[in-house]
Formats: C-alpha cells, sequence, structure tokens
C-alpha cells in the first residue's frame, strides 16, 4: 500500500529526530532542544491522525506508543 509506505517513512524519520532531540536534552537542557522535541512529538500527532484517518490502525497505534513513551520519559 503506498499510503502505509509513505506514512511510514516519515514515522520511522520522526522517531529517530525524536531521539536526536531527546539526547541533546538530556545533555543540555536547553530551549532549543525542547522545543526540538515538541515539534517532533506534534509531527508524530499529525501522523498518528492521518494513519488512524486511512484506516492504517496498526501504524496508528504504533505511533501512539511511541508518542506515550516519550511523555513517560520526560
Amino acid at each position: 500500500n503506498p499510503e502505509f509506505n509513505h506514512l511510514l517513512k516519515h514515522y520511522r524519520h520522526h522517531k529517530v529526530m525524536l531521539r536526536h532531540a531527546m539526547v541533546i536534552d538530556r545533555v543540555e537542557r536547553s530551549t532549543d532542544s525542547a522545543l526540538g522535541m515538541a515539534a517532533e512529538r506534534g509531527a508524530l500527532d499529525c501522523l498518528y491522525y492521518q494513519a488512524h484517518g486511512k484506516g492504517l490502525i496498526n501504524l496508528a497505534k504504533g505511533i501512539r506508543r511511541t508518542i506515550e513513551k516519550v511523555k513517560a520519559a520526560r
């Protein structure tokens, strides 16, 4: 499914970028790192709703789990 592959590509990219922002936040605790984390979480929220709206429920669940882990770690 091309829609699934497209959203999966974006999900993987934002997941890596979120991990990078979290590492920077642990080291620096700066405003820039916090903004980076917020931006990536926002992007994941957007992807969650896109996946859910297109009926890609398992992908949406995976994205939601990632978002919940970030909230718990913060």
